[in-house]
């Protein structure tokens, strides 16, 4: 099991590669593992890099380094008892329905609008300090209402993140900008959004595609099937082409989803478990076509009746909506047309003749690539070539390759990957449109890196990327328009890390996000992949930030300028994310853990006290470092499988003890500000054991998962109040937990359910990092009010998605809220002696809400007595509303 956990080794052979080598060849001997055991994919790119580092190559840029990491990164704290890679969506969201229906009636205490009403504490935008839009996050698809194609002011514009969501907003089509954005998802437990269908007559009907297409080395899993809404995307509720129960989502993967807008209830998902088609609007659906399909295509002009789908080797067709399929001959009919590549897509446009005809891009490499381009006529059943060459548009294939043609001139293509080229000859002769120009007045420069999908709609070319949403506006496919940057308002950003500091020398909030470097409030002040950051406390001014390849940075004005932090040799040597921590009464000291497979050891503890010293080595990656407050000079490093204590980082030789975990896979360690020797530590994965406590430094570990959900805990943090609070933030949202009691209660009230990567505290705030909705705060715990008045306009909640939501009171609640979001959405009121539920009060259907009258403050969960009753707003109930003035209970059914 050590293996599975020593993600950090493999990191340190991540040196070794070079871009003009066949880069491909490590995401091809993953994929042909045809294994989802973790130990495997390290052993894998460890042989890799050992290879390349054998002869004498070390430039690692092209190879699909950071790609491979950052999945790693991600999988290896969610990995099952056997040390199997996962679908964590589903893990996910199957342990919080378990969560909800076994601690409904549990007394949960204070989560009060007084203690947990969380808050966008993200910009929802990015500028450089040159004002360059850089963008929020990673979106998979871009759509516009069809309902609006002849509105000539404006359409519903809808965008979803992997990690993050879908969007709804409106799209204004003079100015090519969105005012406004809201996330229809919340309630749903972290599930992400790959593609969307909406029905073309009745704009309140959508299907969605969850997970995130464009994450599956290694055939790694995602997503729970598809999900539907008839209302606007108020509540969403599962089809049939659905799972929730572990392991896996027995199709895998849908990469896309395609309807017939002719028939809406007709529907075909490319997966990479087959071609899935419904006539019913997924209530049943069979699989129609076997393979792992990466796209498919509505032929043009052809009343949806033929389809075109493609693998990796090979294109089929079918002209009976998608009945039987059959695979494109080559020139001459003679036997199927093969290719052998990574990664293909095909694209069609309205200006063909023959609804049978088509473009194919097909690739080899990843980052350093060869690429292929071929159009094949329908009419005469030939395949022409357009194009063979390398690099075009950097493709990885596994995460980013979008390819388009204009829908009023075929002769124009797009084809992105990192970046993005345009042909004006059909292929045949290529030229960058990376440089943008004004769009909104306001800045101008380069799109985001990273095309995940592009495809023209309504007269203008849209773009998802690793930043959000651009678009180009021209309708005949000629040059002239300038991009636009529209995601301003997504709060999409997926957080690894953030930095704090909230006191008396003024507010700073860091935030280290994927592929969009350091953000400083709505300044990005960082590259790459930003991850942990601090703030030193004394003079907010001076702020560290690090990115991938272990570089650490230094500023001294806020984030204007920088220079390099990094231990001399320290370059290419670390983990993913970089492990750091500030000395609680000097901020001058800082430590970082790096790893070192040189000298034969895994993992170091250096300390910066005016120049860097090594401390502590170990034979496994540190993952955290915490500095204790009653004792400032004594420094923990927790790894996998083991707790290090440095009793004194500023002398030359400081006495360092080791003691092991009884659980392995530590994520987090938080220290008792109080007491030095008071140790907590979190661990991921889907075992059973969630939180361990230890009095004595780590000698001895006692559990304390308690009622946790069976998700991961990615961080641990405790306050230092005299209550002890405890919290710990999970795969689904944050939960609280005081010294006297004996579980844990969410701590969620607004937040979305989404995953929690990190938590600091200041001055009485709480600010957690999400891994796909950005940055949040609120106010710590605090006692429970004697009164709630619950209204629209105090939800922490969007109006679109309730989600998770807990509220206690000593005396009375009143509440004339409204409940939506359907699966996912949960809420609780818990009174003491009454409950209110206004006029304008509506439980909407398939939304679960529960009212009891029981004690606020009970000791340890005790059996409700009493008076209390579920209140359920079921299909027959479409109006849950109570207009007298006084209930202090409700009967089921009411």
């Amino acid at each position: 099991m050590k293996l599975i956990f020593r993600f950090t080794v493999l990191l340190s052979f991540l040196l070794a590669a070079s871009k003009h080598l066949c880069s491909q060849e490590l995401v091809q001997r993953i994929n042909a593992l045809n294994s989802l055991k973790y130990d495997d994919w390290v052993k894998t790119v460890r042989d890799f890099y050992t290879e390349k580092k054998a002869l004498g190559i070390t430039d690692r840029s092209g190879t699909g380094y950071n790609q491979v990491s950052r999945l790693l990164w991600f999988h290896k704290d969610r990995l099952d008892t056997k040390g199997n890679i996962v679908n964590s969506d589903l893990y996910n969201f199957h342990a919080y329905k378990n969560f909800v229906q076994a601690n409904q009636l549990q007394p949960f205490v204070s989560v009060s609008a007084q203690t947990a009403e969380w808050i966008y504490g993200s910009p929802g935008f990015a500028r450089s300090t040159s004002g360059i839009a850089n963008g929020i996050g990673r979106v998979t698809f871009v759509k516009l209402d069809p309902n609006d194609a002849g509105n000539a002011a404006s359409a519903t514009i809808y965008a979803g993140a992997p990690k993050g969501g879908i969007w709804k907003g409106t799209f204004n089509k003079t100015t090519g900008l969105v005012p406004n954005w809201t996330c229809l998802t919340d309630g749903l437990p972290n599930i992400g959004a790959s593609d969307l269908c909406i029905h073309p007559t009745n704009r309140n009907i959508l299907y969605l595609v969850s997970g995130d297409k464009n994450a599956g080395i290694g055939n790694s899993p995602s997503g729970i099937g598809i999900m539907k809404t008839t209302d606007g995307g108020a509540t969403w509720l599962p089809t049939a082409f659905y799972d929730d129960v572990p392991p896996s989502f027995s199709f895998g993967t849908i990469r896309k989803l395609i309807m017939d807008n002719s028939n809406p209830l007709r529907m075909w998902a490319a997966t990479t478990n087959g071609i899935v088609r419904t006539l019913d609007g997924w209530q049943t659906f069979t699989t129609e076509q076997a393979g792992s399909f990466w796209d498919i295509e509505k032929g043009q002009n052809s009343s949806n009746q033929h389809l075109i789908a493609c693998t990796s080797s090979r294109v089929y067709t079918s002209n009976n909506f998608g009945d039987t399929w059959t695979a494109v001959e080559n020139n001459g009919g003679t036997a199927d047309y093969t290719f052998s590549s990574s990664r293909a897509e095909i694209c069609v446009s309205s200006d063909f003749v023959n609804n049978r005809s088509f473009y194919l891009w097909y690739v080899t490499g990843s980052g350093t690539t060869t690429s292929n381009i071929k159009i094949y006529s329908g009419t005469t059943s030939t395949w022409t070539d357009r194009y063979t060459g390398t690099n075009l548009a950097h493709v990885y294939t596994d995460y980013c390759m979008a390819f388009e043609a204009s829908q009023s001139n075929s002769s124009f293509l797009y084809a992105g990957g990192v970046g993005l080229k345009q042909s004006g000859d059909g292929g045949i002769t290529w030229t960058d449109i990376n440089d943008g120009v004004p769009g909104s007045g306001t800045f101008s420069g380069n799109i985001h890196a990273d095309q995940h999908f592009m495809a023209w709609d309504q007269g203008f070319l849209f773009l998802g990327n690793d930043g959000g949403v651009y678009n180009y506006n021209y309708s005949n496919g000629g040059a002239g328009a300038g991009w636009r940057f529209i995601s301003d308002g997504m709060y999409i950003t997926q957080y690894y890390r953030i930095g704090y500091y909230n006191g008396p020398n003024g507010f700073v909030a860091l935030g280290g996000a994927q592929d969009n470097g350091t953000h400083s409030s709505s300044i990005r002040v960082g590259c790459c992949d930003g991850m942990e950051c601090l703030v030193d406390y004394n003079n907010p001014d001076i702020i560290y930030v690090s990115s991938q390849d272990a570089n650490v940075n230094r500023s001294t004005n806020g984030g204007n300028s920088f220079s390099n932090f990094s231990p001399a040799n320290f370059a290419n040597t670390s983990v993913w994310i970089t492990p750091m921590a500030m000395h609680k009464t000097n901020p001058a000291i800082i430590a970082l853990a790096q790893v070192d497979e040189d000298d034969g050891n895994d993992g170091k503890i250096q300390i910066y006290n005016g120049s860097w010293s090594v401390k502590a080595t170990n034979t496994n990656a540190f993952v955290w470092l915490a500095f204790a407050k009653s004792a400032p000079n004594v420094l923990y490093g927790i790894t996998s499988s083991q707790v290090v204590k440095i009793t004194d980082v500023t002398a030359g030789s400081p006495t360092v003890t080791t003691y092991s975990l009884p659980v392995s896979g530590a994520t987090c360690l938080a220290v008792d500000p109080n007491i030095s020797s008071h140790l907590f530590y979190s661990v991921g994965g889907y075992g059973s054991n969630k939180v361990y406590e230890s009095t004595n430094s780590g000698q001895t570990w006692t559990p304390l998962s308690l009622n946790l959900p069976n998700v991961p805990v990615n961080c641990i943090l405790m306050g230092e109040s005299a209550n002890d609070d405890l919290y710990v933030g999970t795969d689904i949202g944050v939960f609280v937990k005081l010294g006297a009691w004996s579980y844990w209660a969410p701590f969620m009230n607004g937040l979305p359910n989404t995953r929690i990567t990190d938590l600091e505290m200041g001055n009485g705030l709480l600010t957690c990092a999400t891994y796909g909705r950005g940055r949040w705060f609120t106010n710590l715990y605090a006692a429970c009010s004697p009164r709630l008045d619950l209204t629209p306009a105090n939800d922490p909640s969007n109006s679109a998605t309730t989600g998770y939501q807990y509220y206690t009171a000593s005396d009375t609640i009143g509440s004339t809220r409204i409940i939506t979001g359907g699966t996912g959405t949960n809420v609780t009121y818990r009174a003491g002696n009454s409950i209110t539920l206004k006029n304008g009060f509506h439980a909407r259907i398939n939304n679960e809400f529960l009212g009891m009258i029981a004690p606020c403050f009970p000791g340890s969960p005790a059996p409700l007595g009493g008076r209390f009753a579920p209140l359920y707003s079921k299909p027959e109930m479409q109006l849950l509303k109570v207009v007298s003035p006084q209930y202090d209970y409700m009967n089921p059914g009411f």
